[in-house]
């Protein structure tokens, strides 16, 4: 499979070349994510309580493998609201579904509006 050309970090005054994805050195993702974190409220903070872990652990159980509707074999690892709280959504068994890590964030992206809504 072919990759990208390498382009310049986009860590300010880095000179480091990168092939990943999202454009970042490593030690510039570290530094980006903890900045994106320190602004962020705890999962606690935002709702996700001990009744909302024993939630996670019935669907990952239901849910052993992703959910995505494209179709993928990764097992599940998050579980997503189909309709986001913020958006009304409950926490029913039937707004919930088990999604790989990569496919949760991707829908959060796109269907949710980004993780800064």
């Amino acid at each position: 499979m072919p990759t990208s050309a390498p382009r310049p970090c986009r860590g300010t005054g880095c000179r480091l070349l990168t092939t990943a994805p999202d454009g970042f050195c490593d030690a510039h993702r570290r530094d980006w994510r903890q900045r994106q974190d320190a602004h962020r409220p705890s999962a606690r903070r935002r709702g996700y309580d001990t009744a909302w872990e024993e939630i996670r652990v019935r669907i990952l159980a239901r849910d052993p493998i992703c959910r995505d509707p494209a179709g993928c074999t990764a097992p599940s690892t998050d579980v997503d609201h189909v309709i986001a709280r913020a958006d009304g959504g409950s926490e029913d068994d039937g707004n919930l579904r088990g999604l790989c890590h990569r496919h949760h964030s991707r829908k959060t992206v796109l269907v949710d509006g980004g993780f800064r809504r």
